[in-house]
């Protein structure tokens, strides 16, 4: 979906994201991820809910493919409607970070 650049340096991250609907029931993935990303290719994770998915969510991979950037991909679902909405809340401690989109189905 989108990647975070300028991640890393012991850099911060928290993201809160959520991607469904309700009509008809909920039908969608939730995730909540805390971690420090390193000068490496990884992440030091302090909370992670892991995946919260109904009625067909797949969910989110939160994950350093390179030394400085972090990538949250959609890992899809079944049943995909219009209605459908993006929640996506971040917050970091690095003031150089900008996100840039990466294979979106929103494009």
């Amino acid at each position: 979906m989108f990647d975070i650049a300028s991640m890393s340096q012991s850099k911060y991250i928290e993201i809160i994201i959520n991607f469904g609907h309700a009509g008809g029931g909920i039908h969608g993935s939730y995730r909540r991820y805390r971690a420090f990303a390193n000068a490496y290719q990884g992440l030091q994770v302090l909370e992670d809910t892991e995946n919260i998915n109904y009625g067909g969510g797949n969910g989110f991979s939160i994950y350093k493919p390179d030394n400085s950037t972090v990538r949250v991909d959609w890992l899809r679902c079944s049943n995909f409607a219009d209605s459908y909405h993006l929640y996506c809340e971040i917050k970091t401690n690095s003031p150089n970070v900008y996100i840039t989109n990466h294979d979106s189905a929103f494009a």
